[in-house]
């Protein structure tokens, strides 16, 4: 099959290639594998060793390994072969050994290294790449490749070190060196770090596709789940995106039920967790999570980002009070400030605790924002209908509770469409049905193309019909674009009320 059904099979299965060999690529051939670019690679760029030559090293290292790993138990700091040692030594298929092998090179020790690493012979790969930088110490692949051993080895804030000095002598490793250690940063638990890092990466290269996927789902795995779906539209929008991004969009207040039982998304802090128990209709649970705490701490560590957070939590914890009516509780919140400008959570619960004060006016303009922040928000359409209602705004309410029940049906659908489950295409079609009733064509577009891939799989069309239709829907998607059109107008999202008519501005 083409690329184009190869890249069909990635979207329906919602895989992500391995962030290890997507960044040595990077590293090796330049900064446009970031953007998830086909870049013909040049006979300079690629002049790996003959397969047998390789072959012939890696079983030579193995076998020299194996005798070191024995007396020192792997340790970091195991005796070091010679490079001749690495190579092998006579030729074992000549009798007497009358033929020398040739000592490996640096290129073929470098290749060796990271072949052990992949296969995760960490041991093997550390030794291989100290002998790699006591022949060129100064190679920037070189030095990348000691930089993910250490890595590897959770020696992160050495690798990261490493990573950096080499980006402030070599400017052009300096990309590839900040998609690598925000990685590491993410793992040891520097969030706000690693997010600095991979935005530095937009700022220079907006259409780096991989970078989109890993910060959106870092924000994600935070809470952060209205800038998470920034990241995911766009990646929408160059038909680059899989199921589980899609999903995410179709509720952005709080992951559907299943993607918090399937735990492939595991929640690093407070906001996170809350939400993951608020999709599982756990009230009570996800407001104790989110219970202040007298020193409270930031695992991201920055007083910026600590102060964010803290006002995040704040929020989600007035939302879900004003959802079980504790209205002392909402009350003393709202007082205490106005929510910030994308605070769509804030909004809510401002929106709930002005209904119960029978100030539907401002309720109407609160839930207005909510909506204007995040359209998937079906609690913010019961709560703007009914206080439509109390303004006598009829048929606005009318088409509130419509669009409350079309959200619904998305991400009900979207809950039964999970992994391992049955491929049904019955749903996947109302699905986009909605979703094109929706004004979101660009998700319509992408269930589409995941359809294209269940119809192959249950023998409804070819893979050649299915071809033409994936290149189809990608020239609509284009087209769409272009135009405009994937812009949803505010007062379509308002039900048709028009945003200066409740004294906001666009943007607001």
């Amino acid at each position: 099959m083409s690329d184009n059904s190869n890249r069909r099979e990635a979207v329906a299965e919602g895989a992500v290639g391995g962030t290890l060999v997507m960044l040595i690529c990077v590293c090796l051939f330049g900064v446009g594998l970031l953007c998830g670019c086909d870049r013909k690679q040049t006979a300079v760029e690629v002049t790996p060793p003959s397969r047998s030559a390789r072959d012939s090293v890696i079983q030579d290292s193995l076998d020299q390994n194996s005798g070191s790993r024995a007396s020192t138990g792997g340790g970091v700091d195991a005796p070091e072969s010679s490079t001749t040692d690495v190579a092998g030594g006579p030729d074992r298929g000549e009798p007497g050994g009358s033929n020398t092998a040739q000592p490996a090179t640096a290129e073929q020790l470098r290749e060796t290294a990271l072949r052990a690493l992949e296969q995760g012979q960490d041991d093997l790969a550390f030794q291989l790449v100290r002998q790699v930088m006591r022949m060129t110490p100064d190679h920037p692949q070189a030095v990348f490749l000691h930089a993910l051993v250490l890595g590897d080895r959770h020696r992160f804030h050495e690798a990261i070190e490493m990573l950096d000095d080499l980006a402030a002598r070599m400017p052009a490793t300096r990309l590839p060196a900040l998609g690598q250690t925000a990685e590491w940063l993410v793992l040891a638990g520097n969030y706000d770090q690693a997010e600095a890092r991979y935005r530095r990466i937009l700022d220079e290269i907006p259409d780096a596709t991989m970078v989109h996927r890993h910060l959106g789902q870092l924000l994600l795995q935070q809470g952060k789940r209205i800038e998470a779906a920034s990241h995911f539209r766009y990646l929408a929008q160059r038909g680059d995106v899989n199921q589980d991004e899609l999903r995410c969009l179709l509720s952005l207040v709080k992951p559907l039920p299943k993607q918090v039982e399937s735990g492939r998304l595991e929640p690093l802090n407070r906001l996170a967790r809350s939400r993951n128990k608020l999709a599982l209709q756990d009230l009570d649970a996800a407001l104790e999570i989110l219970q202040p705490e007298e020193h409270q701490t930031s695992r991201a560590g920055g007083n910026a980002n600590h102060e964010a957070v803290a006002r995040a939590e704040a929020s989600l914890r007035a939302r879900i009070q004003a959802l079980t009516s504790e209205w002392d509780a909402v009350r003393r919140w709202a007082e205490s400030g106005q929510p910030d400008a994308a605070d769509a959570d804030g909004w809510f619960a401002a929106g709930c605790h002005a209904a119960h004060e029978q100030n539907h006016v401002q309720a109407i303009r609160c839930f207005s924002r909510t909506l204007l922040i995040d359209f998937t928000d079906a609690d913010a359409y019961d709560r703007f209908s009914k206080s439509l209602r109390a303004a006598g705004q009829t048929a606005v309410a009318d088409e509130a509770d419509k669009r409350a029940k079309w959200i619904r049906q998305t991400q009900e659908i979207g809950n039964r469409l999970t992994m391992n489950q049955s491929r049904d295409r019955v749903p996947l079609a109302t699905l986009v049905t909605l979703l094109q009733q929706l004004k979101r064509p660009v998700e319509a577009f992408a269930w589409q193309s995941i359809d294209l891939v269940f119809a192959v799989n249950d023998a409804a069309i070819s893979e050649a019909e299915a071809e033409n239709a994936f290149l189809a829907i990608g020239e609509k998607r284009e087209q769409l674009l272009r135009s405009g059109g994937h812009q949803i107008a505010p007062s379509f999202i308002l039900c048709g009320l028009e945003i200066e008519t409740l004294g906001l501005r666009q943007g607001d």
